[in-house]
């Protein structure tokens, strides 16, 4: 599974921002807004893992 970063402070926490033939994605973490992002390859575990820990 892969999930979105940005490439600006890491975060998870990216939206599609503006639709197009690029498209921009928006940081909800640092307001980051632009077309490129980071995918990190993840292992389901990982992600329930960390769902746990920030409860």
């Amino acid at each position: 599974m892969k999930i979105k970063l940005c490439p600006k402070c890491k975060s998870d926490k990216i939206e599609l921002y503006a639709a197009g033939i690029t498209g921009n994605y928006r940081c909800r973490n640092c307001d980051y807004v632009g077309p490129l992002i980071l995918e990190k390859e993840v292992d389901e575990r990982d992600l329930k893992n960390k769902d746990k820990n920030t409860k």
